[in-house]
């Protein structure tokens, strides 16, 4: 077992805090409350029990990488490879008739995700998105221009050329803080967002429809601030006109954040209420997939999910898993969900079976991560019963070695402002 080597403690407000409110105790026993509470408000939240939390062994297939997993995340990536290529060599005729056969078909992908989504997100994009320069968008840009002038009927063109002035113009405003935009990031912003609603205004005239035109249509809506009756109406409009495209209610339940456009808590009773539209597993398949959505790389993603059930989101995610399987994409947004809840067995075995195929669109950096992936090792060490042994060794060490003085010292002084107490612990777990 890997232990965990270090407890430390630089808290004297704290420390004091508890022997003022609780009478003079053992410093033992204030360090079991100090620890307790840094440690709830350090880490992530625990796991909500429920009796109907699928097993372990439900989730994924053992400790060791999930290859299945890996196959099917690399014929994903092989086919929006293709897509892309595609783009680069200008090859519209082909484009169109991908787009076309996804449409029709309506097939989905390894995990669960829809190909037409896949085809635009992931092939039409551009793939370098924020770090690419202006030059390469300007390129890319005059690329989709030319396939909409060549094809003027193509809706696939016009979609992905609405979709590409959205995050043309992201690029522009960034991810910081309102606060810190420049207004001339503010003006290119609207200007692109202006222009990426023109285009699929221009695009709703065409024969052929896409579903696709209102997750990029709900994109315009966020940027540019609908009002929230008319953001519902696209919203009912785009669940009327395909129920089971369910990227329509990841994007409203973004909007319906506190972060944009929502009341407190607004955007999980959209979720609760979206989930029961679908019967059975289809609405926890579904119940799993706003919660990766909702889950971003972000300071606030745990109070995204503070009103969801954690069983509810694992029985979605064996649900998706056994009807379409799953992808190292699923494998990191579970245990991304997990490391929220405070489930360590769940991130752990995550993370096994992942391995090194981390997602940076759900992680961010590799430093967050790795991380990540040591805190599950930790935790879940901590709750064998070697790691409950080692905890309340450290705990009687601790106890036993500091100076029963220091009590009196703490309540007995109302100036000291910082102490820092460090325990330095051999191989065995003596302190």
């Amino acid at each position: 077992m890997r232990k965990p080597y270090l407890i430390s403690i630089a808290m004297l407000a704290l420390l004091a805090g508890f022997v003022f409110l609780q009478g003079c105790q053992s410093v033992g026993e204030i360090f079991k409350q100090v620890h307790s509470e840094k440690t709830r408000a350090a880490e992530p939240s625990p796991p909500t029990v429920d009796a109907q939390q699928p097993p372990l062994s439900a989730l994924a297939p053992g400790e060791g990488i999930d290859t299945a997993a890996k196959v099917a995340q690399d014929e994903i990536d092989k086919y929006t490879a293709q897509v892309s290529e595609l783009l680069k060599q200008e090859k519209f005729d082909r484009l169109d008739q991908l787009a076309s056969e996804a449409r029709q078909s309506k097939a989905r992908l390894p995990g669960g995700g829809w190909r037409l989504h896949s085809l635009y997100r992931y092939g039409l994009r551009m793939r370098k998105g924020s770090e690419a320069t202006d030059d390469e968008w300007r390129e890319h840009l005059a690329k989709l221009k030319r396939w909409v002038l060549l094809k003027p009927d193509s809706i696939t063109a016009r979609v992905a050329l609405a979709d590409s002035y959205v995050n043309y113009g992201w690029k522009a405003r960034g991810h910081d803080y309102a606060g810190k935009v420049t207004d001339q990031g503010w003006k290119l912003f609207s200007e692109r967002a202006a222009l990426a609603q023109e285009t699929l205004d221009q695009a709703s005239n065409l024969k052929e429809k896409c579903p696709e035109w209102f997750v990029v249509m709900q994109d315009v809506a966020l940027v540019q601030g609908w009002e929230k009756p008319d953001e519902a109406a696209l919203f009912e409009k785009a669940t009327a006109f395909e129920p089971d495209y369910y990227y329509y209610y990841n994007k409203h339940a973004n909007y319906l954040l506190e972060k944009w456009y929502g009341a407190e808590g607004e955007a999980g009773r959209f979720v609760e209420q979206a989930s029961s539209r679908f019967p059975g597993k289809s609405g926890d398949m579904l119940y799993f997939l706003l919660a990766a959505d909702l889950n971003c790389n972000c300071a606030d993603d745990r109070d995204h999910l503070s009103r969801m059930s954690w069983p509810r989101i694992q029985r979605g995610y064996v649900a998706l898993k056994e009807q379409y399987g799953t992808t190292t994409l699923r494998l990191n947004q579970l245990a991304r969900i997990a490391i929220t809840f405070g489930d360590a067995k769940v991130a752990q075995r995550m993370f096994a079976n992942m391995g090194e195929n981390w997602d940076k669109d759900i992680w961010g950096t590799r430093e967050y991560f790795e991380s990540a992936r040591q805190w599950s090792e930790r935790s879940s060490n901590l709750q064998t019963p070697e790691g409950r042994r080692y905890k309340e060794q450290t705990t009687s060490d601790f106890d036993a070695r500091l100076p029963s003085p220091a009590n009196g010292c703490l309540v007995a002084s109302d100036a000291i402002t910082n102490i820092g107490i460090f325990l330095q612990l051999d191989k065995s777990g003596t302190a």
